[in-house]
């Protein structure tokens, strides 16, 4: 029976608090966001983990719980197994990308 409850994730009142957080610290961060590339590359860590729910696309880890939609894409958020890499340099504000990539980086040298 134990193994079924990890199965499913953190209890409601766990997955609330945890959401309450992740937007205390997403407001804090000015409502950032990461890049599209920053985005899918989180998705595909998720579904590569054990402890992603595929069908409901789910993080089931007990500090966690979070719809990965919405979690992978504020820059705010880690991966509670610290699987995603640092997305610092790598956000989307007001519509603007800013993203360092090698070719802005060979354009803008330091």
């Amino acid at each position: 029976m134990a193994a079924k409850k990890e199965q499913q994730g953190p209890p409601l009142g766990r997955r609330v608090i945890n959401l309450a957080k992740a937007v205390t610290r997403h407001v804090r961060d000015g409502g950032q966001k990461v890049s599209d590339i920053t985005y899918q590359r989180r998705l595909e860590i998720c579904r590569s983990c054990a402890s992603c729910d595929l069908g409901r696309m789910v993080c089931l880890e007990m500090n966690c719980g979070c719809k990965l939609a919405r979690k992978a894409r504020w820059r705010s958020e880690v991966c509670p197994l610290n699987r995603w890499p640092s997305s610092s340099d790598d956000c989307v504000s007001g519509g603007e990308r800013h993203e360092e990539t090698e070719n802005s980086i060979a354009m803008h040298p330091p």
